[in-house]
């Protein structure tokens, strides 16, 4: 079988062309592992451009695994549904459960990822601490709305997976999800 990465969400699309083979793939691993986050506010490559790459690509029927956030701006969902007409794909929707709930710690202040901005929160509030897991919950299943309107089904993983606390690298974190997402079963 062959294996190929596609990174979005950095300046540039990093791409690594499908290849058969064991160190293939752990050099994808070591591509991953070494793929460093970009600063808020940093513009990078949106998961729309990503899946549309993939689409123009790859020819041959294949299996796609698909592992995001989706929380990307982008008009993702059409490009998914597009890549789904050829191909069998799976999405694995990455969570973490910081992004869930708010804590109830007094004043937090939280930097929005995407633009930088820093915003000062207190959290003693139990109302604001509904409301706020409330719009979490719409947001996940939204995201989950739009990967089920693709055709496909999603599976959820989150990254304070046990596995994770116990030390395991990142890369061994994403190779457990795409096996999970790849066999269906939920985390």
């Amino acid at each position: 079988n062959r294996i190929g990465l596609v990174v979005t969400g950095l300046p540039e699309l990093r791409t690594l062309p499908a290849r058969p083979g064991r160190s293939h793939l752990m050099a994808l691993l070591a591509t991953l592992e070494a793929t460093t986050r970009v600063e808020a506010g940093t513009p990078g490559v949106d998961l729309a451009t990503g899946l549309s790459r993939l689409l123009a690509t790859n020819r041959r029927r294949g299996q796609i695994v698909v592992v995001s956030d989706f929380l990307d701006r982008s008009p993702w969902a059409p490009a998914l549904r597009a890549l789904a007409t050829r191909h069998r794909v799976v999405a694995a929707q990455v969570t973490d459960p910081r992004e869930l709930e708010l804590p109830d710690v007094g004043m937090l202040d939280l930097v929005d990822p995407e633009t930088g901005r820093l915003l000062h929160v207190q959290t003693r509030s139990a109302r604001l601490r509904e409301r706020y897991a409330a719009a979490a919950r719409a947001r996940h299943d939204a995201v989950r709305a739009e990967v089920r309107s693709a055709g496909r089904s999603t599976s959820t993983a989150s990254n304070g997976m046990p596995s994770q606390r116990e030390g395991m690298t990142t890369a061994s974190n994403v190779a457990n999800i795409v096996g999970k997402a790849s066999r269906g079963t939920q985390s």
